[in-house]
């Protein structure tokens, strides 16, 4: 798996950018949310986690306002 970006939130979950979607480790098991999921495409190219802890994802395929 292709990993462009990884963080660790407060609570020790950590979150992995990948080109399959957002993986989430809970400390026990791997779940992966997709462009099935919701996400606007499954390529993740970055993340940042802002001041009020919120997970911000960075798509490679932008946005699409709708």
């Amino acid at each position: 798996m292709c990993v462009f970006d990884m963080l660790e939130d407060k609570e020790g979950k950590l979150y992995a950018a990948t080109l399959f979607g957002l993986a989430i480790y809970d400390g026990k098991n791997w779940t992966v949310t997709d462009k099935n999921d919701g996400l606007p495409g499954s390529v993740i190219r970055e993340m940042q986690m802002d001041k009020n802890s919120n997970l911000l994802i960075f798509p490679a395929s932008g946005f699409n306002s709708g």
